[in-house]
């Protein structure tokens, strides 16, 4: 019973990476078009930051194991798009394609 509770934090940890970097990527390809630019930069962070940050207060549920595990889900989200946006692992520039995003 343990082994799924924990999976299912790491896979919530992943939804909420995605749910950041997904909106990180959004805000970047939108940078050029804004007349304000650090009020979309400042605004995003703000709203992420607590997204992120009570997403994993519930999903912690106060047991610090489930914190852990939903850190490696958001973390593992955080590599795999790191590699997809430099175009895999060595680094090397390649186009970017997230079909969530227009």
């Amino acid at each position: 019973m343990d082994i799924a509770v924990y999976l299912i934090c790491l896979v919530s940890g992943a939804v909420l990476g995605f749910l950041h970097f997904g909106s990180l990527w959004v805000m970047v390809s939108r940078l050029g078009r804004v007349r304000r630019p650090v009020v979309l930069v400042f605004g995003r962070f703000l709203v992420m930051m607590a997204v992120t940050l009570v997403g994993l207060y519930l999903i912690m549920g106060g047991r610090w194991e489930r914190l852990i595990a939903a850190l490696a889900g958001f973390m593992l989200v955080k590599v795999i798009v790191a590699r997809r946006v430099r175009g895999g692992a060595r680094g090397t520039p390649g186009k970017v394609r997230f079909p969530w995003i227009p």
